[in-house]
């Protein structure tokens, strides 16, 4: 089985190596049923939350109810089309506060089947989180 951190830079260096990681950025993988497996130390630092907390959980725990359409529906697209798809969501952070994430899920395909999303995410501005 291959680690996530392999699976990570092997992605990194063959799909996006414009992509250079700020404080602003972390990286996670989740199944196609929206459970996190693994989240980037720098996550913590963005949202509050250890990975421990996160690992296992839904991914839609974090995002704004508002937000659950469209972020189900992007990610059904990229399991039907096996591209990858560009969202902007609200989630909250381990403190209660609203924050922008702008998030690009590229399809994981082992043997022609979808296993999973890995999400390279960036802390972005969004006005409505600040109402």
């Amino acid at each position: 089985m291959i680690e996530c951190q392999d699976l990570i830079w092997k992605l990194t260096n063959h799909w996006v190596k414009e992509w250079e990681p700020t404080v602003y950025d972390f990286t996670s993988i989740i199944d196609t049923n929206c459970i996190i497996r693994y989240v980037s130390d720098n996550q913590q630092h963005i949202t509050g939350w250890e990975p421990c907390e996160v690992i296992g959980k839904n991914l839609m725990e974090y995002v704004y109810p508002d937000g659950f359409p469209f972020v189900l529906r992007k990610l059904k697209e990229s399991l039907f089309t096996k591209k990858p798809s560009e969202i902007e969501i609200r989630i909250r952070s381990k403190h209660e506060e609203c924050l922008g994430i702008r998030a690009t899920c590229i399809p994981i395909v082992s043997n022609d089947e979808m296993v999973g999303f890995i999400v390279w995410s960036r802390q972005i501005n969004m006005s409505y989180c600040h109402n």
